[in-house]
């Protein structure tokens, strides 16, 4: 689903990679399956591909929780 929300935005996994402050290889393993996102890039990324809201939903329903410690791009808090 990523895969095919991404290119109907007419973006690339760089593109995606860039508005969300992350590597093009995490987008490239969201879209593969091999990575989950957490709750809180699943959100940031459902509104960057414009999602609709079936589409966010089944993306947030395989999302693993966020953790409290850290934010989407791995930084540790203050």
């Amino acid at each position: 689903m990523l895969r095919i929300a991404r290119r109907a935005a007419g973006l690339t996994q760089r593109d995606v990679a860039a508005l969300m402050g992350c590597n093009r290889v995490t987008i490239a393993r969201l879209e593969g399956g091999t990575r989950a996102p957490s709750r809180l890039f699943a959100g940031q990324l459902a509104a960057v591909l414009h999602l609709d809201n079936g589409q966010r939903a089944a993306l947030l329903a395989g999302a693993r929780p966020t953790s409290p410690y850290r934010t989407h791009r791995g930084d540790q808090p203050g």
